[in-house]
């Protein structure tokens, strides 16, 4: 099961998550521009992160994640849609990064800079945004720092790429906890089997059996290797059953994943009619204006009878 976002929870705790792996997505992510391969892989894994934290999303628009920096990748950005769009690039400084060899560190990469969690509703809707610094452990890490200094989310979050024969895998599992409703979702203190409502012969409270089963959880997402989060022979359910199966874990229908892009040849247009007519005739000096996108590299190309065309 690779290529999808696999939403599951630990049954009678306050806790869920998603499991996402990218292959196909992961390959085609990364060779749309020409990228070292160690920029490829930030850029695939910023990818399964978005893929991963899409589970924030609580309404039709797009979770953005965008790392800046001063190193010689100046910035990593990968976008997650409600629908399951995944898109992902990075800009690299000239040729900095060959000083740091074939496979340099994030921080080698990035330098000192921040991280960015943005949630889009769109136009109609102010944007929520939290910004955090750069952890030279990585991307996940940076992002974890902000989860541990938010009072509103509970988060923790794993993810890894690597290079394997044919391509480009990457991975991300994000857990989470759940607001206390009580009911259904509500900690158990005997969840599957286990006790944690005593401690020194005295019963535990309500809150005090979610920390333990919390704490056990994390404890579980500890042993997660980068090489069984990226193995794509290793399917979803198995690795979930894994590391939560104690806690009795239990999925839901998986979501598919894909590469998308909202590029079109509109869009220039549109920029080029906003034009003077003395920028316009710099732009088309040679006949035929060119437009490449940043994020999939498609090239577009218009010619001013494109303009009269437009409307």
């Amino acid at each position: 099961m690779t290529n999808q976002s696999l939403p599951f929870l630990l049954h009678e705790t306050d806790m869920s998550g998603r499991l996402v792996k990218l292959t196909h997505v992961a390959q085609d992510l990364a060779t749309r521009r020409d990228f070292p391969p160690a920029v490829q892989g930030l850029i695939v894994e910023a990818a399964a992160i978005a893929g991963a934290l899409r589970s924030l999303l609580k309404f039709q628009g797009k979770l953005i994640i965008q790392a800046r920096g001063k190193g010689p990748v100046s910035m990593v950005v990968a976008q997650a849609d409600a629908d399951g769009g995944l898109r992902a690039t990075a800009d690299l400084a000239g040729d900095r990064l060959n000083a740091y060899g074939d496979w340099p560190s994030f921080h080698a990469m990035l330098g000192a800079g921040y991280v960015a969690f943005t949630l889009d509703r769109g136009a109609d809707f102010e944007r929520t945004q939290g910004v955090v610094e750069l952890q030279a452990a990585g991307l996940a890490a940076s992002l974890q720092h902000y989860f541990d200094q938010s009072d509103q989310v509970s988060l923790r979050l794993v993810s890894g790429a690597q290079h394997r024969q044919g391509g480009w895998v990457a991975g991300a599992l994000a857990l989470q906890r759940l607001p206390r409703m009580g009911g259904e979702g509500a900690a158990d203190s005997t969840a599957s089997g286990q006790t944690y409502g005593e401690r020194s012969g005295e019963k535990l409270g309500e809150e005090e059996t979610a920390e333990a089963l919390w704490t056990d959880a994390l404890a579980m997402l500890q042993t997660l290797s980068q090489a069984e989060l990226t193995d794509p022979n290793l399917p979803s359910q198995d690795l979930l059953y894994r590391l939560f199966h104690e806690q009795g874990v239990q999925v839901s229908e998986a979501d598919a994943l894909m590469r998308t892009c909202t590029c079109d040849k509109d869009r220039l247009l549109v920029a080029l009619k906003s034009l003077g007519a003395e920028d316009l005739a710099e732009v088309f000096a040679d006949g035929v204006a060119e437009s490449i996108c940043e994020f999939c590299g498609t090239t577009y190309t218009a010619r001013p009878e494109d303009l009269e065309n437009l409307g």
